[in-house]
Formats: structure tokens, C-alpha cells, sequence
């Protein structure tokens, strides 16, 4: 039997039975995807969750695998403590797991750094994962080469094959475990909790029973405990497998101001009490167009995009409202911590492109509200194909109405090809733009769009000087 010195005791032997062989594979897979899916879901109230910042981290992942499989496959296994290698990989990967993508630390420093964008703040957002996601990955990818020189086969290619496919199964069960189970049941910040109790005991497994690994893991279940279970839910009213909500009352100011706070961005107010109570100003304006100007009452009202739910909120126009969002929690939310009443209308729990595509309900006013972040409307939403989805869903004398956060003098791309995208489908639209107050830094606005079914005629065309018209309605 090989034995191998140990700087913390007698020699051991360099041998690992294979019960722990196959544990800390398929525990390895487990929580390396397990924290990929926990880096997205953490970092989407910061920079969105559209696929630029999502392929980012993806890449980021993926070469630091690549890494750290190289880089254990450096060690030999007749000189060095394969096992006691992996116990320090494990336990630095569980304390920069637990810090780094704590819920408080995450808003400590990026909120501090000005974060609001992905393309303006991607040397930031690189840097950070660069530290806090590249290095635990890599450490934790280290075990796969190390371990398939104890795995009995015939060769090292049976050896690698038997190797990987052991956390490949561990990595099936993470991506399906981790979105459907542990955030639904337990949050966010709680599953990064286990996520680092699943490392130390990994380590603990790999420690030959070494006292000062068991101080070290102590140190930091305490400190990540302290951070992901105690101060974390010092900063947010509940998480989710989507969003973190918040909400913050000032009673100090002229008038009492509630805020929905959804993944850091302010997502719905009410201002005033009582009778006078009123919602954000572009809601108001909303109303306005779609309730009073355009005179629909008594009608059927779908919301894709709950926000805070006071688009009907003391609505007074008799209209019954559908309310549709991907986040079964956020009902719940708004109730019992904004609203301080149960919403007025039905409310689906649904992607709101999945519910257009089987719902065979024509509605009279359909109204798109939806962002995942500040000014990040996900894409599969933001295409003709969804414009046509909800051309299928409006009656003929019906409106469709969009929030769309933009420039409103169409000074960037996004607000030209979104105007594009929407006109396309729907060739006439009333435009709207939130009255913006003189001598702000504000560059975008909340911009409203009441669209109509109307077909465009092949035979209107442009009037022009030279030939006769009747411009008669």
C-alpha cells in the first residue's frame, strides 16, 4: 500500500475506497452546477438575466473546468495526498461560495459600484466572477483527474470515462434539483447555505479527521451562516427561484410613499393613503389612455407583468383583470407587505408567452409590462413572434399597450428596433412619453404604446403633393 506523508500527523495511505470515490464525485457534480445556477439567479438583479450576461457566466464556468482538470491532472498520485489536495480545494471553495454570493455581500459591493447595466459595468461584473466563481469552480474541478487514478479499470481511458460520467450524473441532479427543489422550498440564500455545508463535508470526508480542517470548516459555516441566513434576510422581504422583493415605507416625507422593490429595481409605488391613495405616474398614465381616453370599462384586462398589482389597484372602472407572471410567490408578496389587501383580479402563476401561446381567450386590453431588470425585458418577449402572440389574443376592436423603458427621442439602437419589432405587427400605435422633470440626469422614460389589431391596407399610401386627395375621415 502506497502511504503518503502527512505534514499534520503519521503517514497515511494514498489510497480512497470507493464509497468515497463515488460520493464526492457525484457530490462534486452536484454543487458545481448547483453554484452555476446559483451565480445567474444571484446575479440577475444586477445586470438582467438576457443571454449576454447569461453566456458570460457560462463561459467563465466552463473554462474554469477546463482548468482545473488540467491542473489536477498535474498531481501524481505517488507523491502527493490526493485526498488531503482535495480537502483544501473543498474548504476554500465553500468559504468563497459563502461570501461571495452571499445576498449581503453581493449588494455591499456591486450596489456600492453603481451597477445597472451589463455592457456598461462588464469589466466590474469580469472581475468579480474572475475571483468569486473562477477560482472555487476550478478548485472544485480539480477532484475529477485526481480521483480517476483510483478508479479500477483495465486503463486510464476506462478510468476517465467511469470518472467523469460518476459527476456528469451529479451534475444532471444539481440542474434539476437545485431550480425545482431548493430554491422553490428553501430560497436562495438557503441553498447557497447547503451548497457550503455540502463542501465541508467533503472536506471533512477528505481530512484524514485533521483538527485544524474541522477549525477551519467551523469558521466558516459560522461566518457563511451569519451572512446567507442572518443578514441576508436583513435586506430582502423574501427570494425566489426569479426575484428578491423588498418594500420600503416613508412616512417622513410630504406624503406616505410605498416602494416594490423586485431584484433591486423599483417595480411599483403608491403614494398618499386612503381615498387619495394613486400608483407611479406612468401607471396613472396608463389608466388614463387605456381606462378614460380609450373608454374601456367593463373589460377584459390582461397584465403580463404583475409588478405590484395596482394597475387595478382601487381601480374604479369595472373592468375584470387577469394578471400573468412567471413568480407564483409574488401574489403573495404584494399582499401581505405592499398592497395590504388581496389583489383585485385573477392571477397566473406563468410565462407569459407559454400562457398567450395555449389561452384561448380573446381579451379587449392586453397590457405588456415585463422586465427582469431595470431596462431588461427578456427576449423571448421582445419579438415579432410575441407580437404576434398577443395580436392573437386581443379582439379586433381591442388594444394592446406596452411599458417600454427607452429613450424616448430614439437615440439608441435598442429603442429604434424595439419600435421596429412592435410596429411590425402593429402598424398603428399611439405613443405616450412620462413627462420627464426639467434639470434631471435621467437619459430614459418610461414610454406607452397603445396599439391597435387594425390591418395595414396594401393601397395607403402616403399622400403626397402631386396627386388629389380627400383627406376626409
Amino acid at each position: 500500500m502506497t502511504t503518503t506523508k502527512n505534514a499534520f500527523g503519521p503517514p497515511v495511505p494514498n489510497t480512497i475506497p470507493m464509497w468515497k470515490i463515488l460520493f464526492i464525485l457525484f457530490l462534486e457534480g452536484f454543487v458545481s452546477v448547483s453554484f452555476q445556477m446559483i451565480v445567474m439567479r444571484q446575479l440577475t438583479p444586477y445586470i438582467g438575466s438576457s443571454s449576454e450576461p447569461v453566456s458570460l457566466v457560462i463561459g467563465l464556468f466552463l473554462a474554469s473546468l477546463s482548468i482545473g482538470y488540467w491542473l489536477g491532472g498535474i498531481f501524481n498520485r505517488s507523491k502527493y495526498d490526493t485526498l488531503k489536495i482535495m480537502c483544501g480545494a473543498f474548504v476554500i471553495s465553500s468559504a468563497f461560495i459563502g461570501v461571495f454570493f452571499s445576498t449581503f455581500i453581493l449588494n455591499v459591493t456591486l450596489s456600492s459600484l453603481g451597477i445597472n447595466s451589463f455592457l456598461q459595468s462588464l469589466p466590474i461584473i469580469v472581475v468579480y466572477l474572475s475571483v468569486g466563481m473562477c477560482i472555487p469552480v476550478t478548485l472544485i474541478a480539480m477532484t475529477v483527474p485526481l480521483l480517476s487514478s483510483h478508479i479500477k479499470a483495465n486503463n486510464q481511458n476506462e478510468a476517465t470515462g467511469k470518472t467523469m460520467a460518476l459527476s456528469t450524473v451529479g451534475s444532471v441532479a444539481g440542474s434539476i434539483f437545485t431550480s425545482l427543489v431548493l430554491f422553490f422550498v428553501f430560497g436562495v440564500s438557503s441553498t447557497i447555505y447547503l451548497v457550503v455545508i455540502s463542501l465541508v463535508v467533503l472536506a471533512l470526508i477528505c481530512s484524514h479527521r485533521n483538527v485544524y480542517v474541522f477549525m477551519a470548516t467551523t469558521v466558516i459555516l459560522l461566518l457563511t451562516g451569519w451572512l446567507n441566513l442572518t443578514l441576508s434576510n436583513t435586506i430582502s422581504i423574501k427570494e425566489t427561484s426569479y426575484n428578491t422583493y423588498n418594500v420600503y415605507l416613508d412616512k417622513n416625507a410630504f406624503e406616505q410613499r410605498k416602494a416594490f422593490i423586485v431584484n433591486n429595481q423599483f417595480a411599483s409605488g403608491l403614494f398618499g393613503e386612503g381615498e387619495g391613495e394613486r400608483s407611479t405616474p406612468y401607471i396613472e398614465r396608463v389608466r388614463q389612455i387605456l381606462f378614460s381616453n380609450l373608454n374601456y370599462k367593463n373589460s377584459e384586462v390582461l397584465v403580463l407583468g404583475a409588478g405590484g398589482f395596482t394597475l387595478s389597484h382601487n381601480d374604479t372602472s369595472g373592468n375584470k383583470f387577469t394578471y400573468v407572471d412567471i413568480d407564483p410567490a409574488i401574489k403573495g408578496v404584494a399582499e401581505n407587505y405592499f398592497l395590504n389587501t388581496n389583489i383585485n383580479g385573477d392571477f397566473y402563476a406563468q410565462d407569459a408567452r407559454s400562457f398567450l401561446k395555449f389561452n384561448h381567450k380573446k381579451y379587449d386590453v392586453i397590457f405588456v409590462d415585463l422586465y427582469s431588470h431595470y431596462v431588461s425585458m427578456p427576449w423571448q418577449v421582445s419579438t415579432v413572434e410575441f407580437m404576434n402572440l398577443l395580436k392573437q389574443n386581443v379582439k379586433p376592436d381591442g388594444v394592446v399597450s406596452f411599458n417600454i423603458i427607452s429613450k424616448f427621442r430614439f437615440q439608441n439602437k435598442h429603442t429604434k428596433r424595439m419600435h421596429n419589432t412592435i410596429s411590425t405587427v402593429f402598424p398603428f400605435c399611439l405613443v405616450d412619453a412620462e413627462l420627464i422633470e426639467p434639470n434631471t440626469k435621467r437619459d430614459i422614460n418610461n414610454v406607452i404604446y397603445a396599439c391597435f389589431p387594425s390591418k395595414s391596407d396594401n393601397d395607403l399610401k402616403p399622400y403626397v403633393d402631386d396627386k388629389s386627395f380627400n383627406p376626409s375621415y
